[in-house]
């Protein structure tokens, strides 16, 4: 499954990095080229991050490494980059052991939290242009079509409004308690009134221009990774009778939508 290469993003972006570091001194010492064991150090420092192990716990060289060189060098901000990382990891899994976030279950019940650390690992690794960082897609999607995941309406506009809050753009009213933002919870239950999504959307949205007889608002949202698009959602249209026969059907035609009990002729 996508989400569950969490230890995959991490090794790329510390295997960008050493191999950013190995090329430099390949240039200075042409004599006698530095050759890194840039996998086996990726692969040593993302087991620190997954194992929630300080920078300075972490064992480079062990016996029995027959990749590591006799000496390494010291690598300009890794110790930086490492608690950049860790910091990003520990957010969404504190204390957890690797076991269980690498779980199926785990990822099905708590999806947003690999979307999350897979949305800011990426946002660390494009800050780093000049380091060859393979990256990834946020969500899943096939080699030959173009993916679009459905958004849950409730989550993305609190997030939204709370965004916007936070930096101190105007959002509604009803959305501040006490002179700080609703809580989700709160947000919820007044998403779920009709009246109340409509307003909120409208804060977004100029529904009088965009809905008209045939189309309205669908209250979703589905994103490719790259783009959001709303939904909409076709109304109900009258039967138009296009010739005699469909004439006469109309005229005979019983309405059954007021009928309660008993029996009727159709």
């Amino acid at each position: 499954m996508h989400l569950l290469n969490t230890r995959l993003w991490v090794v790329r972006i510390f295997k960008g990095y050493f191999v950013r570091q190995q090329n430099p001194q390949q240039k200075q010492q042409q004599q006698q080229p530095l050759r890194l064991p840039i996998m086996a150090l990726a692969k040593k420092v993302a087991d620190g991050i997954i194992n929630h192990k300080l920078f300075n716990k972490i064992a480079f060289r062990e016996e029995g490494d027959e990749e590591t060189v006799d000496e390494l060098p010291v690598f300009e901000n890794l110790n930086e980059l490492y608690n950049r990382v860790r910091l990003i990891y520990e957010a969404e899994f504190a204390g957890l052991d690797y076991d269980h976030v690498n779980d199926y279950d785990n990822v099905s019940s708590h999806p947003l939290k690999y979307l999350c650390i897979s949305y800011r690992l990426l946002q660390l690794a494009t800050s780093l242009p000049d380091t060859p960082i393979k990256l990834w897609s946020l969500i899943p999607e096939k080699s030959h079509s173009i993916v679009h995941v459905p958004l849950s309406g409730v989550t993305t506009m609190y997030r939204l409004f709370k965004k916007a809050y936070d930096n101190n753009l105007p959002v509604p009213n009803n959305l501040i308690r006490d002179n700080t933002f609703i809580r989700w919870t709160d947000f919820d239950y007044l998403y779920f009134n009709q009246q109340n999504k409509r307003d909120l959307w409208n804060t977004l949205f100029d529904l009088e221009r965009i809905e008209n007889e045939g189309l309205q608002l669908g209250f979703g949202m589905k994103t490719d990774g790259h783009m959001i698009s709303i939904l909409f959602e076709k109304t109900a249209l009258n039967f138009v009778p296009q010739d005699r026969k469909e004439t006469r059907m109309q005229k005979t035609r019983k309405n059954i939508s007021n009928w309660t009990k008993g029996l009727h002729p159709l």
